[in-house]
């Protein structure tokens, strides 16, 4: 098996954006961030197992069979708020404060994802 810490690379990459993104102020840009790292993180988990990882729709079942494998329910659940973060800013629903939040729940699933054998 292939350690997921091979496939948060890039994910931590785009967190990296997603922090600039915030610290000037672009909450669009950052959200749309927030999720393009949790994405990329369970595509390429997705395709290290064979999964279907062609839409979003793909990705959020990653997260969600990956998570029942895995005994850890918080896998999908990150990967769901991550996916809602764009929508919710779109919609004026949530503040920076809560987009930094959001940041930090996909490090914390990076971290998560690193200790697991996928």
């Amino acid at each position: 098996m292939v350690s997921a810490i091979n496939h948060t690379a890039e994910s931590r990459r785009v967190l990296t954006q997603a922090e600039a993104a915030l610290a000037r102020d672009d909450m669009p840009a950052a959200s749309a961030l927030v999720w393009d790292a949790a994405a990329s993180a369970m595509r390429s988990i997705a395709e290290t197992r064979g999964w279907k990882r062609e839409s979003e729709h793909d990705l959020i079942d990653a997260a969600f069979e990956l998570a029942r494998e895995a005994g850890r329910r918080d896998i999908s659940r990150s990967v769901q708020v991550a996916r809602t973060t764009p929508w919710l800013v779109e919609e004026g629903w949530i503040t920076k404060d809560w987009i930094a939040a959001n940041v930090e729940t996909v490090k914390k699933l990076l971290k998560t994802l690193d200790s697991l054998e996928i």
